[in-house]
């Protein structure tokens, strides 16, 4: 080997380490901004608890009461049982935005039968606060900054190298 192919391996080599350590950066880059979008789901913007995950659980715990309730008066309860458990048991974002969806459809059909029950003024008092915290989760669902901070990532990792790191990175979900 002379002198101008030991240049010329060199530079080579020079470029690959770097080629190389740019995509681990990039990766590295796009792995903790999708672990801290992760975490604004699961824990709140602030990481005080007060997040979509948090909501979601909510959601379940009220409907669970309303299930319960609705049993006491006779009113077939197989559907909405059926979307809180498939709820407890999705996995990722969007399944949890889908189920989160069913479990709504089905509630609202349960208060509505309820609605027409002869409840007792205690159990349409409980009825009445249960819609109204299993509501407001929903309302506060709708504020939270998650989508944004995914719509953020995506501008952020748009055009060529940014789809390219990404194929090697964390995938980010949208809540919708």
């Amino acid at each position: 080997m002379n002198h101008l192919e030991n240049k010329t391996l060199m530079i080579l080599v020079m470029i690959v380490l770097i080629v190389s350590s740019s995509l681990f950066a990039g990766v590295s880059k796009l792995n903790r901004m999708a672990d801290d979008i992760h975490q604004e789901f699961l824990v709140g913007e602030k990481k005080d608890g007060l997040s979509i995950q948090h909501d979601l659980d909510t959601r379940i715990e009220c409907a669970r009461n309303i299930v319960t309730l609705a049993k006491k008066y006779g009113i077939e309860t197989t559907r909405a049982n059926a979307a809180v458990q498939v709820f407890e048991q999705a996995d990722s974002i969007h399944e949890k935005f889908i189920c989160n969806q069913s479990l709504g459809v089905e509630i609202q059909s349960l208060v509505q039968q309820l609605q027409d029950a002869s409840l007792t003024t205690t159990n349409a008092k409980n009825l009445k606060e249960q819609v109204s915290i299993f509501e407001n989760a929903q309302n506060t669902i709708s504020l939270d900054p998650y989508n944004t901070l995914v719509a953020e990532y995506e501008k952020e990792t748009s055009g060529l190298i940014g789809n390219v790191l990404k194929i090697f990175a964390k995938d980010v979900e949208y809540f919708r």
